[in-house]
């Protein structure tokens, strides 16, 4: 697993007596994203002290530095993630003249190094201080930043146990998957699938050859109807028998689906069941729960049945039942 790191620097020197530089940081795992930070500077003010300056105000403001070690040095404005995630696309440090003159603009910083790490956990870092602080737990075991990268890994194994119980995934990969499917007997123009967040095609084997026929948009229907706007995937296509002569063979591997399979958004009670395992697993890490401590090694964490709340296994098996 790798820590992003993320490089801007600045250009110019302050020519106004006085002013302000304005600094926005735009990141997906920062809490109140984008960031808006305006940055006295005094006239003379060339690029490494104008750098200087920035790099100070940004270690005091919460959200940049509960997800950022703030550094760097001469006109150079460094962002280290505390957390190796996987890589934030959005992340950048924009430096702009706010009130004052002088400064070339630098909207774009550079991506120093990429992040990897856990993808597709259900809740972030800054969810999880955020939501134990909104509790009263602001003292609890995993507030500091020192601890965040177990508290990743707790929120990933809390995730992928969710899949495990529910049968289903609340995430969407980020490239298409090909699926295969055969309608019921007797149902020709209606085929159950998988949960899909977003469909690329849909295609029909007439022949029995795995020779498949493209249909059109307006050949058939997704359902249930507005699914993905209400936050929930399609389970279901239908041939709009109105306007389309298509239909579903019932051999084998009939009808090709290709998408992108899963739910377009985790559903907010799943997170609170994530942030809810997470937490319980967290205090027994030093024995605050009665239930023994947990070992976090480099094999994972393994989840037992008295480290779910009750709530949140209520939450886990109401899905098992849905679509």
């Amino acid at each position: 697993m790798t820590k992003q790191i993320e490089t801007a620097t600045v250009v110019g020197t302050v020519t106004s007596v006085t002013g302000n530089a304005t600094v926005i940081i735009t990141s997906a795992y920062m809490p109140n994203s984008p960031k808006t930070v305006s940055v006295a500077v005094a006239q003379s003010d060339d690029a490494s002290a104008v750098a200087g300056k920035i790099r100070a105000a940004l270690v005091y403001d919460a959200d940049i530095a509960s997800t950022f070690l703030v550094s760097g040095a001469t006109d150079k404005v460094i962002l280290n993630a505390h957390v190796a995630q996987a890589n934030d696309t959005t992340l950048n440090i924009s430096i702009n003249n706010g009130t004052c003159t002088g400064l070339t603009p630098a909207l774009t910083s550079a991506n120093t190094q990429a992040g990897s790490g856990i993808a597709n956990s259900y809740a972030t870092v800054a969810e999880y201080k955020a939501w134990i602080a909104a509790r009263g737990l602001a003292g609890a075991v995993g507030t500091d930043v020192s601890d965040d990268s177990v508290i990743e890994v707790l929120l990933e194994a809390a995730s992928r146990y969710i899949d495990r119980e529910t049968s289903k995934r609340f995430y969407l990969n980020s490239s298409d998957e090909t699926r295969y499917y055969k309608p019921k007997a007797d149902e020709p123009y209606e085929v159950e699938i998988d949960p899909l967040g977003s469909l690329t095609s849909v295609s029909v084997d007439y022949s029995g050859v795995r020779s498949y026929t493209l249909l059109t948009a307006t050949d058939y229907d997704l359902l249930p109807d507005n699914a993905v706007f209400k936050g929930f995937p399609y389970t279901c296509i239908e041939i709009n028998t109105l306007v389309s002569s298509a239909y579903f063979p019932e051999w084998r591997n009939a009808v090709q689906v290709i998408g992108k399979f899963g739910w377009p958004a985790c559903p907010t009670d799943i997170k609170e069941a994530c942030l809810s395992i997470a937490q319980g697993l967290n205090g027994s890490r030093s024995g605050q729960t009665s239930g023994g401590n947990v070992t976090i090694t480099a094999a994972g964490v393994v989840i037992r049945p008295q480290d779910v709340p009750a709530f949140a296994q209520k939450i886990i098996n109401g899905y098992r039942e849905r679509i």
